[in-house]
């Protein structure tokens, strides 16, 4: 899958995860010849790529649905033991960014008052 342009955060984020498939430590539970991919995930998905494009056409006139979807990009969908999109794992980041951002921006100060 290539870029997606127009594409909301959160589908952004979906297909980043998505992508990510192959580095879960969990993959001996969905993995079997072909990555298992949830069937909700999957219309989650669709639902909010719909409208992104990719190769000049939005997606949601390519494919009537999530399942759709992710079976053109090679993924094998299933109701249990696949891939579940997880969105606290971005929550994290922004978490973990406004817990260390005051340090940071000290840290700036720091070295900007050692350089001058």
């Amino acid at each position: 899958m290539g870029p997606l342009f127009a594409a909301s955060k959160t589908c952004a984020n979906m297909m980043n995860y998505l992508m990510c498939f192959f580095c879960s430590p969990d993959q001996h539970i969905w993995y079997k010849q072909r990555a298992r991919v949830c069937s909700d995930f999957c219309t989650d998905l669709y639902d909010e790529c719909k409208d992104a494009e990719f190769k000049g056409e939005k997606i949601g006139s390519n494919y009537e649905n999530g399942s759709m979807f992710c079976e053109a990009q090679d993924f094998s969908v299933a109701d249990s033991g696949c891939f579940k999109f997880d969105p606290k794992v971005f929550d994290g980041a922004v978490q973990h960014l406004n817990y260390f951002l005051p340090f940071v921006t000290s840290l700036i100060m720091i070295v900007s008052v050692l350089i001058i």
